[in-house]
């Protein structure tokens, strides 16, 4: 009979219409990383995270929502009971509460976007800025892992690389367009893109993809059945990488969703949503490994028709783009994140 005790780790994040899905995302790819290192996986969240991310609680982990009162509460978390790992994925919860909660974990690692947010923790990973980059001011953390080889990505997304980047520098023309503005969009960022592509007349399929939770759901789903085969609506598409690989070109924010787009090489139109997208924007503008069109908000249809068509009439500038993009991440992060806490678990750090 086997005996041997897994170590378990405990997850703490948020996710919702406001803030979207990434912080669960990413949270559910590492899990996945432990879990095939054979690690048990707690996923503590808010209510609302079930309408942007189901699969995650269609996942084999454990899954517990926090009521609202002990969403930011140390207490939630500690009563769990003493973990190998915590992992803490919020823009609330910094430096105080992983002082609150260190005596009941072995290791403490944080996830954040920002340079500038203070941690007391034994990792601290921000995959979405450079290891050299003078502005980071985190400090308190054991150990740091910066930059997009951290990346946390389904491995899905590398084991499509030796098919789909070969075939990006062969498309001669764009006939598939995936549009995806995060899980939540709430400002509709999709049916505007979509609306403006269509109204210049482009003729390609274009895929949606976006949570049945956004508020515009229902209105992506009229646009969609109005304009019959030609656009499809992916509501919680748990196909991701199928679709990535398989379109021409995509339309989309600056989010996590960024690095997928350049593990598959896939050249893109890219606007940023939010603040904590600022840097990845930066970086693929610096790249040349997108179009940066700047804040979504300031969106019009001319300035995105003009980059969209430049794009579809220029193969070789798409070939050079997916190129640059595909070296920019190569979707091998998970294992290396799941490496290095293996390594501190086992003291040889």
């Amino acid at each position: 009979m086997n005996n041997v005790i897994r170590p378990r780790a405990v997850f703490r994040c948020d996710g919702g219409v406001g803030i979207g899905a990434g912080h669960l995302a990413r949270c559910l790819m590492l899990a996945n990383g432990l879990a095939a290192a054979r690690w048990d996986c707690i996923f503590l969240v808010n209510d609302e995270a079930q309408k942007v991310l189901p699969r995650l609680f269609a996942s084999q982990h454990d899954v517990r929502k926090l009521d609202e009162d002990a969403r930011l509460s140390a207490s939630a978390v500690k009563d769990c009971g003493r973990g190998d790992l915590l992992v803490v994925d919020h823009y609330e919860l910094g430096r105080d509460f992983e002082d609150a909660v260190r005596d009941a974990f072995r290791l403490v690692m944080a996830i954040d976007d920002f340079p500038r947010r203070k941690h007391r923790c034994d990792i601290l990973l921000n995959q979405n800025i450079e290891p050299s980059a003078p502005e980071i001011l985190h400090g308190g953390a054991a150990h740091e892992l910066f930059g997009r080889q951290y990346a946390l990505l389904d491995p899905r997304y590398s084991a499509l690389r030796s098919e789909v980047l070969p075939r990006r520098k062969k498309t001669e023309s764009v006939k598939r367009l995936l549009i995806c503005f995060g899980a939540s969009d709430p400002n509709n960022y999709c049916g505007r893109a979509v609306s403006a592509i269509r109204e210049a007349g482009f003729d390609l399929a274009i895929d949606i993809a976006v949570s049945s939770a956004s508020p515009n759901a229902g209105v992506l789903l009229e646009l969609a059945d109005l304009a019959g085969s030609g656009v499809t609506l992916h509501l919680d598409a748990e196909n991701m990488p199928d679709l990535m690989a398989r379109v021409d070109l995509a339309i989309g924010a600056a989010g996590v969703t960024t690095w997928e787009r350049c593990c598959l090489g896939l050249p893109s139109i890219v606007y940023q949503c939010a603040d904590n997208q600022a840097r990845i924007a930066q970086a693929i503008a610096g790249q040349a490994a997108g179009i940066v069109l700047g804040e979504a908000e300031t969106m019009t249809d001319d300035t995105l028709v003009r980059a969209f068509k430049a794009l579809c009439a220029d193969p070789d500038a798409r070939a050079a783009m997916s190129d640059r993009a595909a070296r920019m991440v190569d979707g091998c992060g998970v294992a290396r994140v799941v490496g290095k806490i293996e390594m501190l678990r086992g003291g040889t750090a």
